[in-house]
C-alpha cells in the first residue's frame, strides 16, 4: 500500500515511538490516559528504553509514546525498544502505513462456547455377554493390611487381584472394570501374551472364587491375621495409648500418617491465622507453622506468589523472636557475607547510609552552603551510597526552625582602624524579630522530645531562662540557654539570636542589642504553659560590667553586686563587716547623681563608678558570676605569687652560701648570681616596653590633631 508523505505524518502522530502500537487505545480513550509527548520525557526514555530521542526527525520518528510504556519508567527493570522507524519510501509499499492499516481491521468472529449440556457421547464399547457369573468382589484394602497375591489371582490387565474376576480363554482372570474400559474387541492378555475376544469371556471356576475370599491377609499395625473377606469388619486391637508408647525413631504406619495429616489440618482449620498450630506437650508447647511445599524458586515464581512467601517468612519472624522482629531480622542480615547485602542494596537501588533526618540541614548551617552547592553535595554523596533528606523537606525544615522570626540589617558601630583609631562603620547585624517566640519555639521542640527537667531545686511552675553573650573569633554573639535540660551549659543548648561582627564595647552593646532590651523584661512577665520564667544573666565579668553600666574591673568600686571599694577589700570581712548591696535601682540611683554632677568619668568613683543606664532590667540577685575567669585569675595570682616567693627563696640561700663558704659550690653561685641579673633584666625590660607603648599612643595622637 502506498500512501502520500502527509498521511504518513499522521500516523506517525498516532502510533508509539517505542512499541508502534495504537498510542491512545479504544478501551483507553479518556482525557486519563493522554499521549505524552516524547521530548518531555528524553532523559527517562533513555536510562528505561536505551533511546535516544534528541536526534528523531519529524517525518520518520513518532512524536508520542502510549500511556503503556509511560508506564515502564516507574519499575526497576530495563527496557529495550526494539522497532527500527524507516523513512517512507516514494514508490512501493510502506511498513508503517501497511501496520497501521492492520491495526485499523476489526477483529474476526467470536469463538463459539462449547455446549456442556450435551457432552459427546463416549465410544461404544464391545459387549460382555449376559449370561455369565462374576467372581466375588474384593473389598477395597486399606494400605495398613499386607498379603501376597499369587499369580493364578492376578488380573491379566492391572495385575492386581482380580475383582469380581472372568476367566478368559487362556484360562486367566481379568477384572470386571478393566474389561469394560476396553474399547476393542479383543485383548492381549499380559501373563501369556494371547489376544481373545472379549465376547468369549466366560465365569471363573468355583473353586478359585472360594480361595480368593478367603486369602489370608495382616494388618501391619497390630498384626492380627484374617481372611480377605473379613477386612471390611476388622478394627485394629493397637490404640492411642500403644501409638503413644512406640519408639519415636520407629518408622510410622500409613494409618499414623493419616491419622497426623487429619489432626493437623483439623488445627489449621480452626487456628485463627490458618497458618500456625500449637500442640501442648509436658513441657513448652510446640508451634507448627504451615509451610506449602515450593515448586518453583522465588526468582522464577510469579510475584503473587513471592510476596505470598515474604509474608509468611515474616510471619514466622514473628513467631521465633516473640515480637521483637527488627531485632531478628539485624541479627538474620548479620550472618549474610557483606559482598551479598551490598549486591542486594544495589539491585534494589536503595543507600546504604541514610542521613538523619535535620542533620544535613545542620552541615549545610555550618559550613555556610548555599542551596546550589547543598544539592551538589547530596548528588556527590549518593554516587557514595549515601542518602538524605529531598531538598523540599530541608526547606520545610528551615521555615519551621526560621519562622519568619530572622531580621537582617546594617547598623552603625565602632571598629579600630589600622592605626589603631575608632571609626564608625555599618556593619550586619542578624537577628531574631521577637525572642520571647524564639524561645517558646525551643521549649515546645524540647517538651515534644520529653528533654524538659526540673532539678536542683527548679521550682515545678517555672522555668529558668539564661540570657549572655560573647565575643569570639570576631564576632558578638547574643545567646541563650533554657536551664531545665540535663546539660544546661552544653553548645547544643546555646541559641545565638543576635550576631554582628564588631568589639563588644559599651557603645555597640547598646546599638546591637537594642531590639532585645524591651523584649527581656518582656519575658518577666510572660508565661508559657502556666509557667513562670525566671531570667538569669551570664557572661564574663568585662561584658556584665559593660551591660549594668559600670566602668569595669579597674574602677575603685569594681564589685558588680556590692558597694565594697578597693582598700575595703583588702580589709578582714569581721574588722568591716558586709558592705551595701547593689540594684538595679540603686544603679539608676547612682547614674542620675552621675549625670547630675556633669557626667564626668574622672568622678566616676564618686558614684560608685555607674556611668551608663543598665540594658536588661534582670535583677543583680540572678546575674551569675563567671566563675570560671575568677578561678583562673585567682590561680595566676597564687602562681605568680608562688614563683616570685621561690625566686626570693633561691637569692636567699645562694647569700648564705656565699657568706659562709666562699669555696663551696662555685658552680651554684655563679648560677645563682646570673639568675638573679637575668631577673633584674626582665623586668627592666617589661618597664621599658610598657613606657614604648605609651610613647607611641602618644605620638599617633600628635600625629592626628
Amino acid at each position: 500500500m502506498s500512501t502520500n508523505l502527509e498521511h504518513h505524518i499522521t500516523i506517525l502522530g498516532r502510533v508509539c515511538r517505542l512499541c508502534s502500537h495504537r498510542v491512545q487505545d479504544r478501551r483507553l480513550h479518556s482525557k486519563q490516559y493522554k499521549p505524552k509527548l516524547c521530548i518531555n520525557y528524553a532523559d527517562k526514555i533513555l536510562n528505561t528504553f536505551g533511546v535516544d530521542i534528541q536526534t528523531d526527525e519529524a517525518d520518520i520518528h513518532p512524536p508520542h509514546m502510549c500511556h503503556t510504556c509511560y508506564c515502564k519508567f516507574f519499575h526497576p527493570k530495563k527496557w529495550t525498544a526494539t522497532v527500527n522507524w524507516a523513512a517512507h519510501p516514494r514508490t512501493g509499499p510502506c511498513k508503517v502505513c501497511n501496520e497501521w492499516a492492520n491495526q485499523c481491521k476489526g477483529g474476526g468472529n467470536m469463538n463459539k462456547r462449547r455446549n456442556y449440556n450435551n457432552p459427546a457421547k463416549p465410544a461404544k464399547r464391545p459387549a460382555l455377554p449376559s449370561d455369565i457369573n462374576l467372581g466375588p468382589k474384593i473389598p477395597h484394602l486399606d494400605p495398613r493390611f499386607e498379603f501376597e497375591v499369587l499369580e493364578e489371582f492376578r488380573c491379566g490387565i492391572c495385575g492386581a487381584l482380580a475383582d469380581e474376576a472372568l476367566k478368559s480363554t487362556c484360562d486367566h482372570l481379568f477384572c470386571l472394570k478393566c474389561l469394560q474400559n476396553v474399547t476393542e474387541d479383543s485383548v492381549q492378555c499380559k501373563v501369556c501374551s494371547k489376544s481373545f475376544p472379549i465376547s468369549d469371556v466366560r465365569s471363573p471356576d468355583t473353586y478359585l472364587q472360594n480361595v480368593a475370599t478367603i486369602l489370608p491377609i495382616k494388618c501391619s499395625v497390630c498384626k492380627t491375621s484374617m481372611p480377605i473377606r473379613d477386612s471390611v469388619k476388622h478394627s485394629c486391637t493397637q490404640d492411642a495409648l500403644s501409638i503413644l508408647q512406640r519408639p519415636l525413631d520407629e518408622p510410622l504406619t500409613p494409618a499414623m500418617e493419616a491419622i497426623g495429616s487429619h489432626i493437623l489440618k483439623s488445627k489449621l482449620k480452626q487456628s485463627d491465622d490458618g497458618a500456625t498450630v500449637s500442640f501442648k506437650t509436658g513441657g513448652q508447647p510446640i508451634q507448627v507453622v504451615h509451610i506449602p511445599k515450593a515448586r518453583k524458586g522465588s526468582s522464577e515464581a510469579v510475584p503473587a506468589t513471592v510476596r505470598k512467601r515474604s509474608l509468611l517468612i515474616k510471619k514466622t519472624r514473628a513467631i521465633l523472636s516473640k515480637g521483637c522482629q527488627n531485632f531478628q531480622l539485624a541479627e538474620e542480615v548479620k550472618t549474610i557475607p557483606k559482598e551479598d547485602i551490598q549486591r542486594t542494596l544495589q539491585v534494589l537501588n536503595m543507600s546504604q547510609v541514610v542521613i538523619p533526618k535535620g542533620q544535613f540541614l545542620t552541615v549545610k548551617a555550618e559550613i555556610c552552603s548555599s542551596w546550589k552547592k547543598a544539592r551538589e553535595l547530596k548528588r556527590w554523596l549518593k554516587q557514595y551510597g549515601i542518602s538524605t533528606e529531598c531538598e523540599g523537606s530541608l526547606r520545610a525544615e528551615q521555615e519551621n526552625i526560621v519562622q519568619d522570626n530572622i531580621r537582617a540589617e546594617w547598623i552603625p558601630l565602632l571598629h579600630k582602624d589600622e592605626d589603631d583609631s575608632t571609626i564608625i562603620k555599618t556593619t550586619p547585624r542578624v537577628s531574631v524579630k521577637s525572642l520571647q517566640n524564639k524561645v517558646f519555639q525551643q521549649l515546645n521542640g524540647l517538651d515534644s522530645l520529653d528533654l524538659l527537667t526540673w532539678h536542683n531545686n527548679i521550682s515545678e511552675d517555672e522555668i529558668w531562662l539564661k540570657i549572655g553573650g560573647d565575643k569570639g573569633g570576631g564576632n558578638f554573639k547574643q545567646v541563650f540557654q533554657i536551664a531545665n535540660v540535663n546539660h544546661p551549659n552544653s553548645p547544643q543548648n546555646t541559641v545565638v539570636v543576635t550576631i554582628f561582627p564588631a568589639d563588644d564595647t559599651k557603645a555597640n552593646l547598646k546599638v546591637g542589642l537594642e531590639q532585645h532590651c524591651q523584649q527581656v523584661k518582656d519575658l518577666s512577665d510572660v508565661k508559657w504553659r502556666t509557667k513562670t520564667l525566671r531570667l538569669f544573666l551570664f557572661g564574663d565579668y568585662e561584658y556584665l560590667c559593660r551591660v549594668h553600666g559600670l566602668t569595669g574591673a579597674s574602677g575603685k568600686h569594681c564589685c558588680l553586686w556590692c558597694l565594697i571599694s578597693k582598700e575595703e577589700m583588702k580589709v578582714p570581712l569581721e574588722t568591716r563587716g558586709p558592705s551595701p548591696l547593689r540594684s538595679i535601682s540603686s544603679l539608676r540611683s547612682s547614674l542620675e547623681e552621675f549625670r547630675k554632677n556633669g557626667a564626668k568619668p574622672s568622678q566616676a568613683k564618686k558614684f560608685f563608678n555607674v556611668v551608663d543606664d543598665p540594658l536588661f532590667d534582670i535583677p543583680l540577685e540572678q546575674v551569675c558570676p563567671p566563675g570560671l575567669h575568677l578561678s583562673l585569675g585567682l590561680y595566676l595570682k597564687h602562681f605568680n605569687s608562688f614563683e616570685s616567693a621561690c625566686h626570693l627563696l633561691d637569692i636567699k640561700i645562694s647569700q648564705t652560701l656565699e657568706n659562709s663558704s666562699q669555696d663551696l659550690n662555685a658552680d651554684f653561685l655563679k648560677t645563682a648570681e646570673k639568675y638573679a641579673r637575668a631577673r633584674q633584666l626582665d623586668e627592666e625590660a617589661d618597664g621599658l616596653d610598657e613606657l614604648f607603648t605609651y610613647v607611641e599612643k602618644g605620638t599617633k595622637k600628635q600625629s592626628r590633631t
